[in-house]
């Protein structure tokens, strides 16, 4: 089979670029096949036009370029056949350069440069996959995609270029208003002007702006540059709405219009522009003298103790810093809307103070008294009413207050005020019915009560309670329902009930927030000293947080102070005249603070809440002890029986109980006191410290005992009325703690002195929990005390009282080597007295042999050498026989130590009879303190003493004591 050739068919040139020298690398078409971009080896870009086949321009200097095209359409819409406008660009990648260059084709200008990696690739999508149309379009020639630029770093970045850099700049209305723009910006941005200049030139460009978009640009950055005065925005806001055509949006003018009436508002007030005084109605406004000196006498000491200062605001609009900016002025409200003027939703509480001050305080501190003026700005501003009063409530209660104040001035200020925004307001708004709740005056209450400065706080509801009682006067006067008589009779309506609990909570509140703003100062520091975080006391954050909220927030305070616990109780017990508590300005404090709370301060309430502060702040940093005893501190002067039992509870459950547990299991799994590193993985303490936590926890189930046997009656706890519902506070947890069980818990202290006792001597005992203590009794331990479980003694096998005989042998000889004697011959046993009776304490509990650990200590004192303690102890023991045959030993070894040492032994070994040197072959080689034959006499006397005649013991003994005798008068 053979395949025919055809010969090739020539194809016409229509046209061509005849240049020998040069050799073109690529060539690009552009989507509308009117243009053809030719990159070659001489570094040239040359741009085809392909239907008339001539080069439009040539490119230099762009070796190695890569070449695209992008069709951009018109933003406005367009009804033609063909569809919108397209303009088309041209995009040059150098790769020797490290650019991007963006040319418009039709003008062949440049547009702008973009930096870009020399190993990037510039590519020309002029087709997608094949079969698969996922658009249409009217027209083949426009491009379904676009051109991307592929960094080396992997990222894939589109290139878009707006419309309008395609359009010829003089020609084009948005370009030229672009222009515009762009150079205010710049100008404003150089900050190379003064308030005239920059006046003039932003005036001048605003008159020249003919696009919508490009003025509400204009009006944003003015007013979003904290550098602008306020003038210049007004300037320009006025002239965009008296100018503005019938075809441009009403959004727009209304922006406009609210701003200039803002700015008016603002610079009549910043500017100090008083007019004719009210004077009339200013002496007409008076305040109920014994409010006034009740508020004085809170001030004097809020004075004393203010620490909460905001700082002042100065405007002035020569100074290029502002300490207040217009912007930031503007960005508190919201302008947007046709008939009102809103503060935005979430403004800053900086900004919000700022803001109230540039407009409110002038007016309170009595530098402006034009209210009319104010009244007639406002009502121009369109500000909400509800704003208004918001504005002023925060400036009020967040103002410094300084000795200088003049509270009534400012007072009556703040009245006039309030009268004055109440007439900008409907009366629908402000007035209601005797049985009905205005929603007006219920934002503000609520307002007030969130303030974190109740004091500030209860003025302005007296204020505004006065304001609010004068509107209803009027409102009745003018419907002919009273007469003028009868104007100061306050009528008993739902509001006037509403303000009156108000103020009567912010009293006790502002009490509460100015004492507790001082710093606790104790003379004589029981306690450690906590650090806490300051709580801005609000009557919002007392009713939210119940019952108990007082209470905490004394005992939190209280605690940074260092106060002694038994002054508190001693406080509450003793009168005030006493001399020994008048000097202690803290008890001075916290008896101002009784008179409002007597309920939430009495002393087990806030004993209660400061045990638990201190067993919080242990948690934290559970290596100081200093904390956790102190809480035990505060536990232990609690008088309330019921309160104190429940929380000694809540103490172990909630703080002591996980870390008893993990350091029980440690001991009991290596069977003594591990090493530091071991201790500090599992209980987070180290192994000195874990014997001090032993013995705090063993001196807390102790007193937890005592507490669980005090008879107590169970009395319902009371509380002021100015809780409705909240959190249940912690003194009535506590009260409805369960009774402990004392069986239960008395094993646990049984637990905690033997493992204090393992980690103080360091004794080791094979898995102590499981060989002391019976199984069934191991499975209830860590449990809640609460549980009715049933814990028997009496049920202990031999193998187990062995294991206790044992250790209890252990820790008594370890607390005999605690013993000291100093150069002068006393004796110092106080650590093992101590350690002796808790150890005979848990051989009682043990139904153990009390008399048989009682001998073995006598016999280990002889041992080393404590003769004088072992006389004083022998009189105590029952079964005196056995001592003597234990202490028989001790004798005998005495004098095998003292032979063994002495230079004359021939001599001396003649004096001891065969049976006694016989019985002291058959001893042990236990070491023995050395001791003078004078000592061993009196040891073999004692034995004689316990020993029965008829034993053969008793012989053995005078045998001792006469070979004592004879070696000492050989001796001599």
């Amino acid at each position: 089979m053979s395949l025919s050739t055809h010969p090739a068919d020539a194809m016409g040139c229509r046209f061509g670029l005849c240049d020998l020298r040069r050799t073109a690398t690529d060539v690009i078409l552009s989507p509308d096949k009117m243009f053809a971009a030719a990159c070659d080896t001489l570094g040239r870009v040359l741009l085809v036009d392909s239907i008339r086949g001539v080069v439009v321009k040539i490119f230099k200097g762009y070796r190695d370029a890569q070449c695209s095209f992008i069709q951009v359409p018109d933003e406005k819409k367009s009804k033609h056949r063909h569809g919108n406008k397209v303009a088309h660009f041209l995009l040059i990648y150098s790769p020797k350069k490290g650019t991007l260059e963006i040319f418009s084709l039709l003008q062949g200008s440049k547009i702008c440069t973009f930096t870009a990696s020399k190993f990037s690739r510039l590519f020309n999508i002029n087709y997608g996959l094949m079969g698969f149309n996922s658009t249409t379009s009217k027209s083949r020639y426009v491009c379904q995609w676009t051109s991307v630029l592929i960094d080396n770093d992997g990222q894939i970045k589109e290139i878009m270029v707006p419309y309008h850099f395609a359009l010829a700049e003089k020609n084009n209305k948005r370009s030229r208003d672009i222009h515009l723009y762009k150079k205010l910006r710049h100008y404003i941005k150089s900050g190379d002007y003064n308030e005239e200049t920059l006046l003039k030139e932003s005036y001048d460009i605003c008159t020249e702006l003919k696009t919508l978009e490009i003025k509400s640009q204009i009006v944003d950055m003015l007013i979003s540059n904290r550098n602008i005065p306020a003038n210049v925005i007004l300037k320009c806001a006025k002239y965009f709405v008296e100018n503005a055509a019938d075809d441009e949006g009403i959004n727009f003018r209304i922006l406009c219009d609210n701003i200039s009436h803002l700015l008016e508002l603002y610079l009549f007030v910043a500017n100090k522009q008083n007019g004719d005084n009210d004077e009339t109605e200013n002496s007409s406004l008076k305040l109920d003298e014994k409010d006034m000196t009740n508020l004085q006498k809170l001030l004097d000491l809020s004075i004393d103790s203010d620490s909460k200062e905001l700082p002042e605001v100065h405007v002035r609009f020569s100074d290029k810093n502002l300490a207040f900016s217009t912007s930031e002025f503007l960005s508190a409200f919201d302008f947007t809307n046709v008939e009102i003027v809103t503060l935005k939703d979430k403004v800053d509480d900086g900004i919000l103070f700022k803001t109230s001050e540039v407009l409110l305080k002038p007016y309170i501190t009595g530098e402006l008294s034009s209210f009319a003026q104010l009244e007639n700005l406002f009502i121009k501003a369109k500000i909400d009413t509800k704003n208004l009063f918001c504005m002023l409530v925060n400036y009020w209660v967040n103002r410094s207050l300084h000795i200088n104040l003049n509270l009534e001035k400012e007072m009556n200020n703040f009245l006039h005020l309030c009268y004055t925004l109440l007439r900008t307001a409907s009366k629908e708004d402000t007035v209601c019915n005797y049985n009905q709740v205005s929603t007006f005056w219920s934002k503000i209450r609520e307002t007030l009560a969130n303030s974190s400065r109740p004091f500030p706080a209860l003025m302005a509801a007296i204020l505004c309670k006065t304001a609010a009682h004068k509107i209803n006067i009027e409102k009745q006067m003018e419907d002919s329902s009273i007469s003028v008589e009868e104007e100061s009779m306050e009528v008993l309506s739902q509001e006037s009930v509403l303000w009156s609990l108000l103020i009567g909570k912010l009293e006790d509140i502002s009490l509460l927030n100015i004492i507790m703003s001082t710093k606790a100062l104790a003379k004589d520091a029981a306690l450690p000293k906590l650090q806490h975080d300051k709580i801005d006391v609000s009557l919002k954050y007392i009713l939210e947080k119940g019952r108990g909220a007082v209470s905490e927030i004394v005992a939190r305070w209280l605690s940074s102070s260092g106060i002694d616990p038994q002054l508190i109780v001693l406080n509450e017990m003793t009168e005030k005249e006493e001399e020994n508590f008048e000097s202690e300005k803290i008890l001075d404090q916290l008896n101002l603070l009784k008179e409002q709370f007597p309920y939430s301060l009495n002393s087990s309430a806030l004993l209660a809440n400061l045990a638990w502060e201190y067993a919080l702040d242990w948690q934290k940093e559970i290596q100081d002890f200093s904390k956790l005893e102190a809480a035990m501190k505060c536990l232990g002067c609690i008088q309330n029986v019921q309160v104190k039992q429940g929380m000694y509870q809540l103490l172990w459950n909630t703080h002591l109980k996980i870390v008893n547990e993990s350091t029980c299991k440690l001991i009991n799994k290596v069977g003594k006191l591990p090493k530091e590193r071991l201790c500090r993985q599992d209980t987070g303490l180290s192994d000195a410290q874990i014997t001090i936590f032993l013995g705090i926890t063993s001196d807390f189930l102790d007193a937890f005992m005592d507490v669980t046997q005090t008879a107590c009656s169970p009395h319902p706890l009371q509380f002021e009325n100015i809780w409705e519902n909240g959190g249940q506070p912690l003194v009535e947890l506590a009260a409805q703690q369960k009774q402990a069980n004392y069986d239960l818990l008395h094993l646990h202290y049984q637990l905690s002195m033997v493992l204090q006792m393992i980690t103080t001597f360091g004794v080791k005992h094979s898995k102590p929990v499981n060989n002391l203590f019976e199984a069934s009794v191991v499975n209830v331990l860590f449990t809640d005390f609460a549980r009715n479980v049933e814990v028997s003694w009496n049920k202990s096998d031999i193998k187990i009282n062995a294991s206790r005989t044992q250790f209890l042998f252990k820790v008594i000889s370890a607390s005999i080597e605690s013993i000291t004697i100093n150069e002068s011959g006393k004796i110092y046993s106080t650590q093992h007295v101590t350690w002796m009776a808790k150890c005979l304490s848990l051989a009682r509990f043990w139904n153990l042999d009390v008399d048989l650990f009682k001998r073995y200590q006598i016999t280990k004192l002889y041992t080393n050498g404590f003769d004088s303690l072992s006389e004083e102890l022998i009189p105590s023991i029952n079964d005196r026989n056995e001592l003597g045959k234990n202490l028989l030993m001790v004798g005998a070894k005495r004098m095998s130590q003292y032979l063994t040492k002495s230079p004359d032994f021939s001599n001396n070994i003649a004096a001891l009879s065969p049976a006694l040197t016989n019985y002291m072959d058959t001893l042990d080689d236990e070491w023995c303190a050395p001791c003078p034959v004078e000592k061993i006499a009196a040891l073999a006397t004692y034995i004689i003493q316990c020993i029965n005649e008829d034993q053969i013991e008793h012989r053995l003994a005078q045998l001792l004591l006469e070979a004592s005798v004879t070696i000492g008068e050989l001796k001599s």
